[in-house]
């Protein structure tokens, strides 16, 4: 992940591992649109700063959450026309959150579901990223000097 800094003449490079992963399917039926918002949360660690310059502020610390989220809609955006539009692949489970959480309205739903159903479906994505173990960084030119 690049970063650039507030003047716009630093471009640091960063490595990120996630590791852990929530998503949560909400749909919602209104008269025959259905809609699916994904809240979806990503924890991640930094692992390598490329710049040892690089402040570790709070506002850098969001900068590079908000490019986290950013970046990961952005692929997931990708697949998710790509399988929903393209393929009409299910393959997330909407059909199985609309039927748990509206039973009743699901079964005329299912019959058009991978035709149509799918693909005219609106998907709204809500990524929240929170980059932690930052503070563990240290300067890679002086980290061996106290030897």
């Amino acid at each position: 992940m690049e970063f650039i800094d507030g003047s716009a003449t630093a471009f640091y490079s960063i490595s990120v591992k996630i590791t852990n992963t929530k998503s949560q399917l909400r749909p919602d039926i209104s008269g025959e649109k259905v809609k699916m918002r994904i809240d979806t949360q990503i924890a991640a660690d930094i692992g390598e700063v490329t710049c040892p310059k690089l402040k570790m502020t709070s506002d850098n610390l969001d900068r590079f959450n908000q490019q986290l989220e950013d970046l990961v809609k952005k692929d997931v955006t990708i697949v998710l026309n790509k399988v929903q539009k393209n393929w009409q692949a299910d393959i997330f489970g909407f059909g199985e959150a609309i039927y748990r959480k509206y039973p009743r309205k699901w079964e005329p739903l299912a019959k058009n579901w991978k035709k149509d159903g799918l693909k005219q479906m609106e998907v709204d994505l809500n990524i929240q990223a929170n980059i932690s173990r930052y503070g563990l960084l240290q300067d890679p030119s002086s980290a061996n000097e106290s030897r």
